[in-house]
């Protein structure tokens, strides 16, 4: 039985062990708080209200499990498809299993993912509310909780990846990413040529495990010399070492 706005204690309508609802004595009581929990709540208590309303004496039996059975709001991404107004394009999404995965969990804003790359679009409506302060790696300089200019994705990239793996799901507009429910912290380590080098990558990826992060998407790639490639080893095996934040 769904309802919106209107609560309904349980307490008041259960019977104790043994007792029955008598037909004259329910069946306004019954009436009047299917009127107040609205249409769907009405279809609900249709059988109880039929039942009551048969005549003097006529009894009604409570449901199998008892009044006291759990109730919930019907709500994504439980009962349907987020309302994202691109959704029905990312039919990869099923293909991958995504829909399933969030009847467990879409995320929780502790969970940091660090994205490096060329940065963010800190206004789309996709991420407001769910950033954390990132970093530009080719800059040296760092957002703050209310300025996200330093890491501005001046290419596109970056908030693409950004928006795959977290953008807002259940909003009406865009897409709905893998995971809602993560924070993203954006970290520029390409620029607005889609470019970079190993050693800003390295620091970057540096600075976002110094600041919680312990996921980190690196949507790249270039070659390395050989000679190169402990340093890059040991700094990108970093999250996984270290554990949760």
């Amino acid at each position: 039985m769904s309802t919106h706005g209107t609560h309904m204690s349980t307490s008041s309508v259960s019977t104790a062990a043994g007792s029955q609802f008598r037909a004259r004595a329910a069946a306004p009581q019954l009436r009047a708080r299917a009127a107040a929990l609205g249409l769907s709540a009405l279809m609900a208590m249709a059988g109880v209200i039929a039942a009551a309303g048969a005549g003097a004496g006529s009894v009604a039996a409570p449901p199998p499990s008892g009044l006291h059975a759990p109730i919930r709001a019907f709500e994504w991404p439980t009962d349907g498809s987020p309302n994202d107004a691109l959704f029905s394009l990312q039919t990869n999404l099923t293909t991958i299993g995504v829909p399933a995965a969030w009847t467990r969990t879409t995320g929780t804003p502790g969970v940091i993912v660090a994205v490096l790359d060329s940065g963010i679009d800190a206004a789309g409506l996709d991420f407001v509310g769910r950033l954390v302060p990132g970093f530009n790696a080719l800059t040296g300089v760092a957002d703050t909780t209310t300025d996200f200019g330093p890491t501005n994705d001046d290419h596109g990239h970056g908030t693409h990846v950004s928006g795959t793996i977290a953008a807002a799901a259940n909003d009406g507009v865009g897409i709905a990413g893998v995971a809602p429910g993560v924070s993203i912290m954006p970290v520029k380590v390409l620029d607005e040529t889609g470019t970079g080098d190993f050693g800003d990558l390295i620091a970057g990826l540096d600075w976002a495990i110094a600041h919680g992060a312990r996921i980190v998407s690196m949507s790249l790639g270039g070659d390395l010399e050989p000679a190169r490639l402990p340093s890059f080893r040991h700094a990108s095996r970093a999250p996984t070492r270290l554990g949760p934040s």
